[in-house]
C-alpha cells in the first residue's frame, strides 16, 4: 500500500476497498457492478479530500471495470486520468502501469490508427525508465503500424517481463496478441497454440478472451481440425460483439472468415468479411 501521510482515515478506507474490489474483479466478473460503485464513491470522496492519489486509484479501478467489459474508449479516458494523477502524486510505477493500459486499449481501436500510433509514441516517452511499459508500448506501436516483424521482439520481452512481474492480465493480453501475430507473419502453428494456452490460462478481459480463441481457431484449421476451429472462431465473434471495440469485432470477424476460407468455404466467409469492412470503414 502506498504512503498515506496527510490523508484521513476515510480516504485510506476507500483505498483499501478499491484494492479489494480490484482483486475480486480480476477473477470474478459478477463483481464488476460493485467495483464500479466503489470506484465512483471513492472518487467522489477523494475529490472532497483533494487526495490526488486517491483519485488516481479510483480512476484506475474504473478503467479496470471498463476493460473487463470491453469498453476501450472509456479505458483510455480513465487510465489516462489515473496515470496523470498517479504521476502528480509521486507514484511513477503506478503511472507507468496505467500508461501501459492506455496503450493496450488503443490497440482495440477507439481512434484512427495514425492518431493511435502518435498517442502511443507519447505514452512510451512518458513511460521512460519503466521497461515493462516501454516494451509493451513498442509492441503496440509496431502492431498498429503493421510492422509485425518489428513488433515481435518488444512483445516477446514484454511477455517475459509480465510473467516475471506476475501481472497475469497483461500476460494473457500479450500472449493472445503474439499468438495471432505469429500466424499473421508465418504459419508457426505450434508456437501459436502454446501462446493461446498461456492466454487462456490467465484471460479475464475481452481482448484476451477473444484473442486466444481466434489464435487457436486459426491454428487448428491449419492442422485440419475444422470443427473446433469453426466453433472457437464463432465464440470469438460472439464475445467481441459484446464490446464497443470496432477493431476487436472486425478482427474477430476477419479471423473467422480466414478459418472458413481455409476450410474451403469461401461463400460462408464473405458475409463476415463484409461486416468487418463496414466496421473498419466507420473508424
Amino acid at each position: 500500500m502506498a504512503a498515506t501521510v496527510g490523508v484521513s482515515g476515510d480516504g485510506i478506507d476507500h483505498r483499501v476497498r478499491i484494492l479489494r474490489a480490484s482483486l475480486r474483479a480480476s477473477v470474478d466478473r459478477t463483481t464488476l457492478d460493485g467495483a464500479r460503485a466503489i470506484a465512483d464513491e471513492a472518487y467522489e470522496r477523494a475529490a472532497e479530500l483533494e487526495d490526488e492519489w486517491g483519485l488516481a486509484c479510483a480512476a484506475a479501478l474504473r478503467g479496470q471495470v471498463h476493460a473487463a467489459r470491453g469498453h476501450a474508449a472509456a479505458v483510455v479516458d480513465d487510465l489516462s486520468e489515473a496515470a496523470e494523477r498517479a504521476r502528480a502524486s509521486g507514484h511513477p510505477i503506478e503511472a507507468a502501469r496505467a500508461l501501459r493500459g492506455v496503450g493496450r486499449a488503443l490497440l482495440d481501436g477507439p481512434m484512427p490508427v495514425e492518431r493511435a500510433i502518435a498517442r502511443c509514441e507519447r505514452l512510451r516517452a512518458d513511460a521512460a525508465g519503466h521497461p515493462l511499459a516501454e516494451q509493451d508500448l513498442a509492441g503496440v506501436i509496431g502492431w498498429l503500424a503493421g510492422e509485425f516483424h518489428a513488433a515481435e521482439p518488444p512483445i516477446q520481452r514484454a511477455l517475459a517481463a509480465a510473467a516475471h512481474a506476475r501481472d497475469d492480465r497483461l500476460r494473457a493480453s500479450i500472449a493472445a496478441s503474439w499468438a495471432n501475430l505469429v500466424l499473421a507473419t508465418e504459419d508457426r502453428v505450434e508456437e501459436a497454440m502454446a501462446l493461446a494456452d498461456v492466454a487462456e490460462t490467465w484471460a479475464t478481459d475481452p481482448t484476451a478472451l477473444v484473442g486466444w480463441r481466434t489464435a487457436r481457431a486459426r491454428a487448428l484449421v491449419r492442422l485440419g481440425d475444422v470443427e473446433r476451429a469453426d466453433r472457437l472462431g464463432r465464440q470469438a465473434v460472439s464475445l467481441a460483439e459484446q464490446t464497443d471495440s470496432s477493431d476487436l469485432r472486425a478482427n474477430a470477424l476477419l479471423h473467422l472468415a480466414e478459418v472458413l476460407r481455409l476450410s474451403e468455404r469461401p461463400n460462408e466467409a464473405q458475409p463476415f468479411e463484409r461486416r468487418a469492412f463496414r466496421l473498419l470503414e466507420r473508424t
